[in-house]
């Protein structure tokens, strides 16, 4: 199957059960045979003939996100409730953010925050993992925990009848976690595994590679699943400490949307979390360190993968966090850069008229306390060079020369139009107003982000261009370095490091 007819797959599979039954609503009694069908009149002839020349109708104007209202409460521990009532379907949507994310791993121990989350639900003082996943699956319901960068977010949704129930759960998990050796050991193995198969692609090392090069010794730069050396330096006094420091209600929100008012709501999670004690939580590290003079050319690591037949390009800033008051308009810079489909620059340029990679994209990843900005390739070996000097030259562009107004609007219409989709569910809603309340502008953040997008001007755009140092990048390539050394060398200085010699846990690779 082709890559078009991939993208237009659905279409053609909707129209093709479609067209039969809207046939036989719209069929007419034939005529009788051999009599000649009638003609339409010639003036709906040429009216057909025009709705078929014309352009589709114009978009509406985008409409700002109308959230219910949002209602924040603590309880007496200090436990943070955000909560949003939604009654259209009979469903609630529970989120519990901790500060037990990545950024918190301690030295040598990189894993853990990810391994405690993959532990909570494996059993608790007063329940099996067995008997947890039996009460879940016996409601329909979903239960479980992640690590991000920032914060440890324990998870559960499932029928507002059962949300008493689905309350202790999570409480009981979160307070109660007893992290079995057994289990330990198992999840252990699956993460060494997962490592080893992760970092055999050449994309995920430069991935981890890029990062590190951004984010330097601060924690952000950690491959966050850890190493073969931490994950086996682990031991259970290790989780149960990490547990007892940084799970404290004092320092967690707890999210609430769906069918539950928010009285029943603070009700329930004062039954199910009142007795979680108030505790010291140690402040996160500070901020990645923004260098005191920037390069003036790219620099370049090239991690050697001998006869790879394609490149692995990844180039990266280091940029401000969630809380930059230029991230909107930084969102829209990179859907004019290099996100949506074919009508990204960097696409346009690389991909469709050169024909050099399958697939390129720019963002902004916004973190707590920093970001980065990247552009994201690959290609065939011999054109790794043009390729990197290509993706760089559309970006100093974007920030020397204002976008054209149709241009703009087009990217403006497609940022709304995804955000919309994104927002259609509690659960679409819950994900985009965490990172809101915890770092940002709070609801507004998203009631006000269609007006804020619609508003942005092509002189912010390049503002925001301007703001990142892209005379000297960071780069980071994954390939054949005997293929690709000598031409890369003349757009920046190089690092080479050989992939089996790459040392994720060093700010140097090595």
């Amino acid at each position: 199957m082709t890559e078009r007819t991939r993208r237009y797959w659905p279409l053609i599979a909707a129209v093709a059960i479609v067209l039969p039954f809207a046939g036989r609503a719209a069929a007419k009694p034939r005529p009788a045979q051999g009599a000649a069908a009638p003609k339409p009149p010639a003036k709906a002839r040429a009216a057909k003939q025009d709705r078929s020349l014309s352009q589709p109708p114009p978009l509406s104007p985008p409409r700002p996100l109308r959230l219910p209202q949002v209602v924040e409460q603590t309880l007496p521990n200090g436990l943070r409730m955000v909560i949003l009532e939604d009654h259209t379907q009979p469903a609630i949507w529970l989120r519990l953010s901790l500060p037990a994310g990545n950024v918190r791993d301690p030295r040598g121990l990189v894993g853990i925050s990810d391994l405690a989350a993959a532990l909570l639900d494996k059993g608790t003082s007063t329940r099996t993992e067995t008997q947890i996943a039996d009460q879940v699956d016996g409601l329909g319901a979903s239960l479980g925990a992640g690590a991000g960068e920032d914060n440890l977010v324990i998870s559960a949704s499932g029928l507002s009848p059962y949300a008493q129930t689905l309350m202790s759960l999570m409480a009981d998990i979160t307070l109660h976690p007893v992290f079995p050796p057994g289990e330990i050991e198992r999840a252990r193995t699956r993460t060494l595994n997962s490592i080893t198969a992760a970092l055999a692609d050449p994309g995920t090392m430069a991935e981890a590679a890029l990062a590190r090069r951004v984010f330097g010794d601060h924690p952000y730069g950690n491959f966050s699943a850890g190493s073969p050396e931490s994950l086996q330096a682990i031991r259970r006094e290790d989780l149960v400490r990490f547990h007892d420091t940084y799970f404290a209600p004092n320092a967690a929100t707890l999210f609430v949307a769906g069918d539950l008012t928010a009285a029943r709501a603070q009700e329930l999670a004062a039954s199910a979390f009142g007795a979680w004690e108030r505790k010291s939580v140690p402040m996160p590290p500070p901020a990645p360190p923004r260098p005191s003079s920037p390069p003036t050319r790219p620099q370049i690591t090239l991690i050697d993968r001998p006869g790879s037949a394609q490149t692995e390009i990844r180039i990266g800033l280091l940029t401000a966090g969630y809380a930059d008051p230029m991230r909107v308009q930084g969102s829209v810079a990179t859907a004019v850069l290099g996100i949506g489909q074919f009508d990204g620059r960097l696409t346009k340029e690389i991909r469709v008229k050169r024909g050099l990679t399958y697939g390129v994209a720019s963002y902004f990843d916004r973190k707590s306390q920093a970001g980065r900005f990247e552009i994201s390739t690959f290609t065939k070996t011999a054109s790794t060079a043009d390729v990197v000097q290509l993706a760089l030259d559309e970006a100093r562009k974007l920030s020397r020369v204002p976008v054209g107004q149709e241009e703009l609007q087009a990217r403006k219409d497609y940022i709304t139009g995804t955000f919309a989709v994104s927002v259609a569910t509690p659960a679409g809603v819950l994900t985009r107003l965490i990172p809101a309340v915890l770092y940002g502008g709070g609801p507004a953040d998203l009631t006000l982000y269609t007006s804020r997008v619609q508003a942005v001007t092509p002189l912010q755009i390049a503002a925001v261009m301007q703001g990142l140092s892209l005379a000297g990048p960071q780069v980071v390539l994954v390939g054949d370095a005997k293929a690709i050394e000598k031409s890369v060398s003349a757009l920046g200085r190089v690092t080479k490091i050989p992939a089996d010699s790459l040392d994720l846990s060093s700010p140097t690779l090595i």
